[in-house]
C-alpha cells in the first residue's frame, strides 16, 4: 500500500463517483481494470474486474458506507459468495469509504478462512493516499482541492519542522526569497555560515506557503547525495525493487508537478557533479540551504547575522522577561557575536541555571568569553575553546556529557523519536529533553538533533572514546538488519547516522565496528551502489580476519556477502572464489549438514548454472537438497525452490524428462502447502506451461 498522507480529502457522497475513483485507482495497478455492469443489473457481487493471464479474475467491490452495521457486513459476505459462484477469482478486493476499523478487519479475516482466494480490504485512508500520490487522479476527482488557497498538499513523508518558537526578524531575507520564487527564479540558494539561521528562515517560509495555500510543498534534509535524500521520502505509490528505478520514478513524479511544486532541500553542504545535474533536471521551484557560498547558475541569497536589536529581542523572548536591562543584554549578545545559535544557547544557559542577566554577564567576563573578535579572525579553534566554557555554566552532568559526546558523532539530521528513545532514553527518559532545555540539543516535532556548531564544541574538549560508544555502535549495527517483510528504505533515515559513526571510529579493530560496516555495505547492495558496497565489505573483512580469524563464521558472513556482489556484477569466478572461502569455514565450523551450509551450496550451484557448468551445478544442488530434506522435511518451500532450480539446469542440458520430473516435484509441494488454487501455485503452474511449451515443437 502507499505511504501515509498528511492531508485529508473529503469523502464523496455519490456511489457512482466512489466507484469511478476506485476503478481509476485499480487501473494504476492493472490497466485492464473496468467497471462491471451498471446500477440495477445483477453484478454478481462485484463492481469492477480485470482478467489475468491464467484465466482468472481480480474483482473489486466498492462500498461507499458512512457507518458499519451487522447488516452491511452480511451484505459484504453475500457479495463475496455471489462472486465466488460466478467467477474464477484470483483476488477479491473490497474498497470502502469507511475509516480503518478492527471489527471490519476481523470480519475480513474470518471470510478469508472460507475461501481459497485472498480477500483484501482498502479503507478510506488507503484510497486517499493513492489519490494524493497520483497528481492526475487528484486533479480529476478533487479539482477544488488542487485549486484551494487554504489546503496545500505536502508530498514528502516529512513536513518541515516548525521554526523556533523564538523566531525573530529576518523579514528582508524572507521577502527576497518570496520575490525570487514569485519571479520564477526556479532555484534559490540560501547561503550562510553555520548557526546563522538559514534553516529557520526556510522553515518559516515553508509554513507560510502552507498557510497561504501553495499547491504542493516538499521538505527533505540532504543525506549524503540526492539519491539517498529522495528514495522513500516522497508520497508516491510505487513498489520499490530497485533503488535506481525508484530514484528515477521519484524525479519523474517531481517533474509531473513542475510549476505547482516548491521543494526545500535543507543542509546541502556539498554538491557533486551528479547532484548538480539532478537539480538542473528538476522543473520545480527549489530552495536550498547550504554553507556553500555559491552554486553555478543558481541565484544566491547570503544570510548574515541578526541585528543587535533582534538578538536582544531573541534573548529576552527565550528568557521570558521583558524587564531585562537592555544594556546588559546588549553586552551579552555582542559577546555572542550576534550568532543566533550562540544567543539561544546563552539565554537557555541563564534560564536553566537560574542565572540573572547580570550574573551571566559576570561569569562570561570572569571566563574571558567573547566571540566578537574571534569571529572576525575566523579562528575555529579559539571559537570552540570559548564556547566550551559554557559547559560549566550549563551545569552539564556526567550522564548528560556522555549523551552529548555520543550525539556529537552523528550528522546534523534529526534523529527520529523512535530511535532516540531506544538509543538514549532507556535509563533516563528525560535526558534528551533536559539537554534541549539547556540549549545543547534541538527538539522538533520529528525528534532530536545537534547543530554542527555544537557538535564541534562538544568534541573540542570531550572527544568521544570507542569505549563510551561501544553500546551505541552495537545498536546501530543491529538496526540495519531487516526482517523478512521489511524493505531497505525503512533504514535509509539512519544510514547516514551509521556511516558517520563508522567513519568516526575508522581504524578501530573491533567486531562490532566490523559488523556495522558490513551491514552498511549490505544496505548499499540494496541501493545498487555495488562499488561502494564492495569497498565497505572489504573494510569489514579486513577487521574480521584480524579480530576473529579466517576460520570464524562471522568472517564467513562477509565472504558470502562479497560473493553475492560479484555475482550481481557478473564476475562469477570471483563470486565462486569468495563462496569457496565461506563454504570452507561453514563446513569446518558448522558442519556439512547445517542450513547455512546448504544456502552456500545453493548459491554456488546457481553460479555454476550461469557458467554452463551444469554437472557441478547439479552436484551442489544435490548437496543442498540432502541437508534441506533432513533439516526441513521433504515438503518445505525451500526444497520446492531447489527442485525448480534443478529443473532449469536439466532444461539447459536438454534433459526435458528429468526437468519435468523435478518441476512436478516442486509443483506438488506448492499445491500441498498453498493449495491448488492459490495464486502463487497457479502462477508457478503457468510459468511451467510456458517453460515447456517449446518441447512440443
Amino acid at each position: 500500500m502507499p505511504t501515509r498522507a498528511h492531508s485529508k480529502l473529503p469523502k464523496t457522497k455519490s456511489e457512482g463517483e466512489f466507484e469511478n475513483i476506485c476503478n481509476d485507482i485499480l487501473k494504476i495497478h492493472e490497466k485492464s481494470f473496468t467497471l462491471y455492469g451498471r446500477k440495477g443489473q445483477n453484478q454478481h457481487g462485484i463492481d469492477a474486474y480485470c482478467d489475468t493471464k491464467n484465466g482468472k479474475r481480480i474483482v473489486a467491490q466498492c462500498k461507499n458506507y458512512s457507518s458499519i452495521s451487522a447488516g452491511k457486513l452480511n451484505q459484504i459476505a453475500a457479495d463475496i459468495k455471489a462472486a465466488d459462484a460466478e467467477f474464477n477469482i484470483e483476488k477479491f478486493i473490497i474498497m470502502t469509504s469507511l475509516d480503518r476499523d478492527t471489527k471490519i478487519q476481523d470480519f475480513i479475516s474470518e471470510q478469508n478462512e472460507s475461501y481459497e482466494f485472498p480477500i483484501k480490504i482498502w479503507f478510506w485512508e488507503d484510497i486517499q493516499e493513492e489519490i494524493i500520490s497520483n497528481p492526475d487522479l487528484l486533479k480529476k476527482h478533487y479539482p477544488d482541492y488542487c485549486n484551494s488557497q487554504t489546503s496545500p498538499q505536502i508530498i514528502t513523508a516529512d513536513s518541515a519542522p516548525h521554526p523556533s518558537a523564538h523566531f525573530i526578524g529576518r523579514e528582508p531575507e524572507l521577502e527576497n526569497i518570496r520575490n525570487y520564487i514569485a519571479e520564477n527564479k526556479n532555484i534559490v540558494l540560501v547561503s550562510g555560515m553555520g548557526g546563522i539561521g538559514k534553516s529557520e528562515i526556510c522553515k518559516k517560509l515553508f509554513h507560510e506557503y502552507k498557510k497561504q495555500g501553495t499547491k504542493y510543498l516538499g521538505w527533505v534534509v540532504f543525506n549524503n547525495n540526492l539519491k539517498h535524500t529522495f528514495i522513500g521520502k516522497f508520497l508516491i505509490s510505487q513498489k520499490i525493487e530497485n533503488a535506481d528505478e525508484s530514484f528515477e520514478k521519484t524525479k519523474e513524479y517531481i517533474n509531473q508537478l513542475a510549476d505547482n511544486l516548491l521543494l526545500f532541500i535543507d543542509n546541502m553542504n556539498e554538491l557533486s557533479e551528479e547532484d548538480k545535474a539532478v537539480i538542473d533536471s528538476l522543473a520545480c521551484d527549489i530552495i536550498i540551504t547550504s554553507r556553500l557560498k555559491k552554486i553555478s547558475n543558481i541565484k544566491t541569497l547570503s544570510v548574515g547575522e541578526l541585528s543587535e536589536e533582534d538578538c536582544i529581542k531573541l534573548y529576552k523572548d527565550i528568557i521570558g522577561r521583558d524587564s531585562c536591562d537592555d544594556e546588559i543584554v546588549r553586552q551579552i549578545v555582542k559577546k555572542a557575536a550576534c550568532l543566533t545559535i550562540v544567543v539561544e544557547l546563552l539565554a537557555k544557559t541563564a534560564e536553566s541555571a537560574n542565572l540573572t542577566d547580570e550574573k551571566l554577564l559576570q561569569k562570561l567576563n570572569d571566563k574571558g568569553f567573547n566571540l566578537s573578535d574571534i569571529k572576525k579572525k575566523v579562528d575555529k579553534k579559539l571559537f570552540n575553546e570559548h564556547l566550551s566554557m559554557l559547559f560549566d555554566l550549563s551545569k552539564i552532568t556526567d550522564e548528560e556529557l556522555l549523551t552529548l559526546k555520543q550525539f556529537s558523532i552523528f550528522p546534523p539530521q534529526t534523529l527520529p523519536f523512535e530511535y532516540a528513545e531506544k538509543w538514549f532514553e532507556q535509563e533516563n527518559p528525560d535526558i534528551l529533553n533536559e539537554l534541549s532545555n539547556k540549549g545543547w540539543l534541538i527538539k522538533s516535532e520529528a525528534g532530536f538533533s545537534m547543530h554542527h556548531v555544537i557538535s564541534d564544541v562538544v568534541k573540542f574538549e570531550n572527544l568521544p572514546s570507542y569505549e563510551e560508544c561501544f553500546g551505541l555502535v552495537d545498536m546501530l549495527g543491529e538496526e540495519l538488519v531487516l526482517d523478512v517483510a521489511e524493505i531497505f528504505t525503512t533504514r535509509l533515515p539512519i544510514l547516514e547516522f551509521c556511516e558517520k559513526v563508522a567513519g568516526y571510529f575508522a581504524g578501530i579493530e573491533d567486531n562490532n565496528i566490523a559488523d556495522l560496516i558490513n551491514n552498511i555495505g549490505c544496505t548499499y547492495i540494496q541501493l545498487g551502489e555495488y562499488d561502494r558496497a564492495l569497498k565497505l565489505l572489504g573494510e569489514s573483512l579486513e577487521i574480521k580476519e584480524k579480530v576473529l580469524g579466517k576460520e570464524h563464521t562471522g568472517t564467513a558472513v562477509t565472504y558470502n556477502n562479497m560473493a553475492a556482489v560479484y555475482d550481481i556484477l557478473g564476475e562469477y569466478h570471483r563470486a565462486l572464489e569468495f563462496y569457496d572461502k565461506a563454504l570452507e569455514i561453514q563446513e569446518k565450523v558448522l558442519g556439512k549438514e547445517h542450513p547455512d551450509t546448504a544456502t552456500i551450496y545453493n548459491n554456488m550451484a546457481l553460479v555454476f548454472g550461469i557458467l554452463s557448468e551444469y554437472d557441478r551445478a547439479l552436484e551442489f544442488y544435490d548437496k543442498a537438497l540432502e541437508i534441506q530434506e533432513k533439516v526441513l522435511g521433504k515438503e518445505h518451500p525451500s526444497i520446492a525452490t531447489t527442485y525448480d532450480n534443478m529443473c532449469i539446469v536439466y532444461c539447459s542440458q536438454g534433459k526435458y524428462d528429468l526437468a519435468l520430473e523435478f518441476n512436478n516435484k516442486a509443483l506438488s509441494i506448492y499445491e500441498k502447502i498453498l493449495g491448488k488454487e492459490h495464486p502463487d501455485t497457479l502462477r508457478f503452474a503457468d510459468c511451467v506451461g510456458k517453460s515447456f511449451g517449446f518441447v512440443c515443437f
